[in-house]
C-alpha cells in the first residue's frame, strides 16, 4: 500500500478551488489547509482506491469548495507513489462533485 506526503489541488463542480497537503498512511488520510481539516480511510487493490474523507472548517475564513462548513465525501480513483488523482461526490449532494490530483512531495514516519 502507498504511502506518502502529496501536495494536493481540489475543483468542485461548482467552479471553485483550492489546495492543501495530504498524508497517506496505513489505510489513513490526515491532512488540511488553512481552514479546514481532512480525515478519512482509504482501501484497495494496487494503485486503485476507495476513500471515505470528512472535511471540517476548523478556523474562520474561507469558505469549502462546495460551501459547505462540514461534508464527507466519496472518492475513487488512484494513488501511486508519485501522484493523486481522485474524484468524488458529496455524501447526500450528488450534484457536488469534487477532483484532486496531486504530486507527492515527501515521505511519511
Amino acid at each position: 500500500m502507498v504511502c506518502g506526503i502529496y501536495e494536493v489541488h481540489f475543483r468542485s463542480s461548482i467552479q471553485d478551488f483550492g489546495d492543501g497537503l495530504v498524508v497517506v498512511k496505513e489505510g489513513a488520510v490526515n491532512g488540511g489547509d488553512a481552514n479546514f481539516l481532512y480525515t478519512g480511510t482509504f482501501e484497495g487493490q494496487g494503485n486503485n482506491v476507495t476513500a471515505v474523507v470528512s472535511v471540517d472548517k476548523w478556523k474562520p475564513g474561507n469558505t469549502s469548495i462546495v460551501d459547505i462548513d462540514h461534508f464527507k465525501i466519496d472518492f475513487n480513483g488512484t494513488i501511486t507513489h508519485e501522484a493523486i488523482q481522485l474524484h468524488g461526490t458529496v455524501q447526500g449532494q450528488a450534484n457536488l462533485q469534487i477532483t484532486v490530483t496531486g504530486r507527492r512531495v515527501g515521505d511519511a514516519a
